[in-house]
């Protein structure tokens, strides 16, 4: 037998056995249900898939219960937030790390290609800096072969006459304060500072840096802290060089250096360098 609510089947089939084979139910229709009356049974046909819940039977959470549940979301927050914040300084000076070497490199390619280097300033010169007082535009102009008409810098393209871009997988920065080419011309780590590039313009193999040739910040008993090799300027003081043409740095996740600090502490610790991987 099957038993129907609204003249719908019911979605579970009741088996039913009858005491009394000479009774007959007898339907009795109701508001909410149509309920079978005998003497030995009574079904109530509804849903056997759902549930229901009165007002009474709910339970709210108590304020002790948030608190806690808000305590313990409080501590895996403090617990994960220093990792993924330090996971990401990992990634960026991964990211710094690689593109010094790579801008080291198109310096070099350029060099071999003209047998000068990317700047206005005339070979056989003084070794320069740019990026430490100032920015890099001027190199990185030469080395993509763009103009910049208002510093003279490489318009006609007279230092880069193959037209030919060093710098071609840099991608442009969103801003001035992330990494990549800015707007200005200028070439960002990833904390949005600009590399500092120095390049050997006299030729005599041995590249010095503005901040790191310092003996008091990168000599060590007559040893570079960081690789540079020591040798005496023609005026007698001591001097550290790279032997090679070309350095390229970055002030590293501070966004700091220290003129006369220690190559190995402080503000200079952190800072991501080309001639030391």
């Amino acid at each position: 037998m099957k038993l129907t609510r609204f003249g719908a089947v019911c979605p579970r089939s009741l088996d039913v056995r009858w005491e009394d084979l000479s009774w007959e139910p007898k339907m009795v229709r109701r508001a909410s249900a149509e309920v079978f009356h005998g003497p030995s049974v009574r079904v109530r046909c509804f849903s056997m898939g759902a549930a229901t819940t009165t007002g009474r039977g709910r339970r709210a959470f108590t304020l002790i219960e948030l608190l806690v549940v808000i305590a313990i979301i409080g501590i895996l927050a403090g617990l994960l937030l220093p990792a993924v914040g330090g996971m990401k300084k990992k990634g960026k000076m991964k990211i710094a790390q690689k593109e010094v070497q790579e801008l080291a490199a198109a310096i070099a390619q350029y060099e071999s290609t003209y047998s000068r280097f990317p700047t206005v300033a005339k070979t056989g010169g003084q070794d320069v800096t740019f990026g430490l007082s100032g920015g890099n535009e001027e190199v990185i102009a030469i080395l993509r072969d763009t103009e910049i008409t208002g510093k003279n810098i490489n318009v006609g393209h007279i230092l880069n006459p193959q037209r030919q871009n060093f710098l071609s997988a840099v991608k442009p920065a969103r801003d001035t304060t992330t990494s990549g080419i800015s707007s200005d011309g200028v070439y960002r780590d990833p904390w949005g500072n600009p590399y500092v590039i120095s390049m050997d313009l006299n030729f005599d193999d041995k590249c010095e840096d503005e901040l790191y040739s310092d003996a008091r910040i990168e000599g060590n008993n007559g040893k570079g802290l960081t690789g540079l090799v020591p040798f005496n300027r023609k005026d007698g003081k001591e001097a550290y060089a790279l032997i090679g043409h070309v350095m390229v740095w970055s002030y590293g996740p501070d966004g700091r250096f220290l003129q006369g600090g220690r190559s190995n502490d402080g503000d200079n610790a952190d800072n991501i360098l080309s001639w030391r991987p």
